[in-house]
């Protein structure tokens, strides 16, 4: 299955949330230029998003924000295993969030720079300001329970279902107090 950092966005293409923009679009203009580019909808099955170069996890969409289609982001409200570089303050000077002022994002894991935590945007961009905001071409994703139904941890014929874990954990917690009782002995 694919994710965002495989060429989709995580949650449809806009919210259509542009009041007005058919006002300002040329005629004949493609229809992603009429639309709200920033989404706030979250994607319908939760994503984990990991780094691209090394593997390393920094989140999921139960922290969703936004997604933004033209800056090809998706921007999280926390993050783990990323390092925000507070002493480092730059500012977008071309493109869609010219004048943005922001943090670089890196990886803990391999140090390379995977996105920004935007700390000014302009007015449509302030969805994405406090949060991780994590670049398409740095990152990938996987869908939470996307690997349902394609081979069993548990053996062919057992069911992964947490009633079946539980009963074997305390299968295996009952032999390890057997094994100990014997060292005692």
């Amino acid at each position: 299955r694919k994710g965002v950092g495989d060429g989709e966005r995580a949650a449809g293409v806009t919210d259509g949330a542009g009041a007005g923009a058919d006002d300002d679009v040329e005629e004949g203009a493609p229809r992603e230029a009429v639309l709200d580019p920033v989404t706030t909808t979250p994607p319908d099955t939760p994503l984990v998003v990991y780094c691209r170069e090394c593997k390393t996890i920094f989140g999921d969409t139960f922290s969703f924000v936004c997604t933004h289609a033209q800056l090809k982001t998706i921007t999280l409200g926390g993050a783990t295993m990323v390092t925000v570089q507070r002493d480092k303050v730059e500012t977008v000077a071309t493109g869609l969030a010219a004048g943005s002022a922001f943090y670089p994002v890196s990886c803990d894991g391999c140090k390379r720079c995977v996105g920004k935590m935007f700390v000014s945007t302009r007015r449509d961009l302030d969805p994405m300001r406090d949060g991780f905001t994590f670049e398409q071409q740095a990152i990938n994703s996987y869908e939470l329970g996307g690997g349902q139904g394609e081979g069993r941890a548990l053996g062919a014929g057992a069911a992964a279902h947490p009633s079946a874990l539980a009963e074997r954990l305390d299968v295996l917690e009952t032999q390890v107090l057997k094994v100990e009782n014997l060292m005692l002995l």
